[in-house]
């Protein structure tokens, strides 16, 4: 596979199409960070969350509440946590800025098992 390109997802290895990242299980024992006040970038070594599920056991794990899936234009996409409000959510809006009363939470990548990390083995 070295150097291949693939035009569509159906195009790529089964391996591939089916890999999911971390398991409920690996996100629960994982460590969460945050970005800075009026910044979307995570902290070295971490990586934004990838899904509204994600981000609900991240808040578990912090032991902040979760107040769901929320529209909100003006935020960052992605999971948030809301400093006046002491509350994360998931803001399914696109295109939203940093603000300086949001913080983005991200998944300290080392903290998980290095089998979660890497892309299946190709077949």
């Amino acid at each position: 596979l070295p150097g291949a390109a693939f035009a569509a997802a159906a195009e790529l290895p089964e391996a591939f199409r089916t890999f999911q990242g971390p398991s409920e299980g690996q996100l629960r024992a994982a460590r969460f960070t945050m970005s800075q006040h009026d910044s979307v970038d995570c902290p070295r070594g971490s990586k934004p969350l990838e899904n509204p599920e994600s981000c609900e056991i991240a808040s578990e794990v912090l032991r902040v509440k979760y107040t769901g899936e929320q529209r909100f234009a003006t935020d960052p996409t992605g999971c948030l946590y809301r400093t006046p409000d002491k509350d994360i959510l998931w803001n399914q809006e696109q295109g939203g800025a940093a603000s300086v009363v949001r913080k983005v939470v991200c998944l300290d990548v080392a903290s998980l098992p290095a089998s979660s990390l890497a892309a299946p083995a190709p077949v």
